[in-house]
């Protein structure tokens, strides 16, 4: 083999090598995309599942208090959360009643109005 041989075939063989890393990187991305797609996904789905939760607990707390006439401290005992009680009493974040009262209704309006423009039917819970 002559110089120029060994030459030719050295430049095909790290040309051969540079395509396989390459490949190597587009297919390791390929993966990560879809890894960072799937945990995007469950994040939001999370996301979704606390605030539907939230929501819930704001209609259930906001039917306790106006329509089986509790006080929000009451309500809250009744749930029996301890972070909860603790806000509810002052001990946490210090919301008075009338702010706890206050966010349960936000919540039940921002449900309500989330729904209507869904056009999902309003349901009330425990009836």
């Amino acid at each position: 083999m002559t110089k120029s041989q060994d030459r030719v075939e050295a430049r095909r063989a790290i040309q051969e090598r540079a395509i396989a890393r390459r490949r190597e990187r587009e297919e390791k991305d390929e993966r990560i995309a879809k890894l960072a797609v799937a945990v995007s996904v469950a994040l939001r789905a999370g996301r979704r599942a606390l605030e539907e939760a939230e929501l819930d607990a704001g209609l259930g707390l906001t039917q306790m208090i106006a329509t089986e006439g509790l006080s929000v401290i009451e309500a809250i005992d009744w749930v029996g959360d301890a972070k909860l009680s603790a806000s509810a009493r002052g001990r946490g974040r210090g919301d008075s009643e009338d702010d706890l009262r206050s966010t349960a209704s936000q919540c039940i309006a921002a449900r309500s109005v989330a729904r209507y423009v869904l056009g999902i039917p309003v349901e009330q819970k425990g009836n």
